[in-house]
């Protein structure tokens, strides 16, 4: 379409035109240009090099012509209204969004109410309600490619990595039919990391490959980048620790090279956990606390932020170097705090737990993990026996008292242990039997004796419901 229409302005792209009310807006021509380009592409956000690449080809332009370019376009639509339709998404680019929202002639809230309210959220990162309203407005009518990115994107922010995996599927699906490649490819990228956190290994290595070809035609750039550190990040999980430095340190060479701090924070955070892996633990933490460094100074985006946080809690944690956890902890809280992210899931909590247990804050570590049960049970059911280990995993030998009438007494030393009683015993006997070969008991006795002392000891309580699906025992 050579003309397109929004509120009473015309767009003519043959004739590089803005019309308003039939009058001609004056404009410089590289200002129509980036008009024209945001308007032709007003179903996806436009990152800047591509926007430079559009409208400046073959110069070398600061990014103060390029926000001055934007300015002017801004200025130019301010009369007929639309001089919020140019809107900027941090760290991603702009994004052309003139689509009317408002009331029927009957009153009635019209279908874009929702849709208009989802990307205002989105914007405000306000991600469990951008996500609630892409819902809503999904019922309403169909959404373009970057709606369903933005959708996707939210509900990572809030933490639901399920809720991101069909809107995902259906961005790409959607770039794919307007031959966006470089939007299906960014996309698919993203929806690799999310299977590969859900551990569908398969299918995260899938997308990565079919990412690989569409940007197989398109010069290097930012995505090229994105699927360099995920690349890193399968080959860490296959074991091919050489492979995954050399895709993270090409991750870090084209963060530098095109000035995105996103690609050099997250190729830092790979590198050192190949490092780590392959022994060098020193260089490794180091490495990862240079990501950690700049996601809380504010330069990295939301989403790569929490990944570094999650990546370098993991780092610290399997070092066991839970005072350099804790440290960063703080910093990293304060962080998703502003940021408004909720993005602490399967290993992450636990980690986050480890920390807590770790610093001796074993309510708060308690809370940690009873608060995220249910998405660990969703997201990373496999999870779910890391956090009964955490909450009952101090019953050792050392644990047990023979007191002076030749009864046996367990104690909990955390005193937060949840769910049946019995899980702490079967604990208990299993690393006995790792550290002593057998127990001087048999198990039997040993929980027969565990549950009358707990049920009669002073300041302790025990209850059960009969079926031993729930039985909790505290100290008081």
């Amino acid at each position: 379409m050579s003309i397109e229409r929004f509120g009473d302005f015309e767009l003519d792209h043959g004739a590089g035109e803005l019309r308003l009310r039939g009058r001609e807006v004056a404009l410089q021509p590289r200002v129509f240009g980036l008009l024209s380009f945001l308007v032709k592409n007003r179903d996806r956000v436009v990152d800047k090099e591509e926007l430079l690449s559009a409208v400046w080809p073959g110069m070398i332009v600061t990014d103060a012509s390029l926000q001055r370019a934007i300015s002017l376009a801004r200025s130019a639509l301010r009369e007929g209204g639309f001089d919020e339709a140019i809107r900027t998404y941090a760290r991603r680019g702009y994004r052309f969004c003139a689509d009317p929202a408002g009331k029927s002639s009957d009153g009635r809230a019209t279908s874009g109410d929702a849709l208009a309210q989802a990307r205002a959220a989105f914007a405000g990162s306000r991600w469990s309600e951008a996500v609630k309203h892409f819902e809503q407005a999904d019922g309403q009518q169909p959404l373009q490619a970057a709606d369903l990115e933005c959708w996707g994107i939210a509900a990572q922010c809030a933490g639901s990595l399920l809720m991101a995996v069909a809107p995902l599927e259906r961005a790409a699906a959607a770039y794919s039919a307007v031959r966006g490649t470089e939007g299906a490819a960014r996309v698919t990228i993203v929806l690799a990391r999310v299977q590969l956190e859900l551990r569908e290994s398969a299918v995260a290595k899938g997308c990565l490959r079919h990412a690989a070809s569409l940007l197989e035609s398109l010069p290097n750039g930012v995505q090229h980048g994105h699927l360099s550190w995920m690349n890193a990040r399968l080959c860490l999980v296959e074991g091919d620790l050489p492979a995954a430095v050399e895709h993270a340190r090409h991750t870090v060479a084209i963060g530098k090279k095109l000035g995105n701090t996103d690609l050099e924070t997250i190729g830092k955070l790979y590198w050192g956990a190949a490092l780590q892996a392959a022994g060098d633990a020193r260089q490794g933490l180091e490495l990862q606390g240079e990501a950690a460094a700049a996601v809380v100074s504010g330069n990295v985006s939301p989403l790569i932020g929490g990944i570094v946080y999650c990546g370098l809690l993991a780092g610290c944690c399997n070092a066991g170097d839970l005072q350099r956890a804790a440290q960063w902890s703080e910093s990293f809280s304060r962080w998703c705090e502003r940021s408004k992210l909720q993005l602490f899931h399967g290993t992450c909590l636990l980690h986050r737990a480890e920390v807590f247990a770790a610093r001796g804050e074993l309510v708060r570590a308690q809370t940690e993990i009873t608060e995220g049960d249910e998405v660990l049970r969703v997201t990373t059911p496999w999870a779910v026996g890391d956090a009964q280990r955490l909450l009952h995993g101090d019953y050792w030998p050392g644990n047990l008292s023979l007191l002076p009438d030749g009864r046996l007494a367990a104690f909990d030393w955390q005193l937060a242990s949840l769910g049946p009683g019995v899980i702490d015993l079967l604990v208990l006997v299993n690393n006995g039997r790792w550290w002593a070969g057998s127990l001087p008991v048999e198990p039997e006795a040993l929980i027969a004796d565990y549950r009358q002392a707990i049920a009669t000891g002073p300041g302790h309580e025990w209850s059960d419901d009969g079926r031993g699906d729930r039985t909790a025992d505290h100290v008081g």
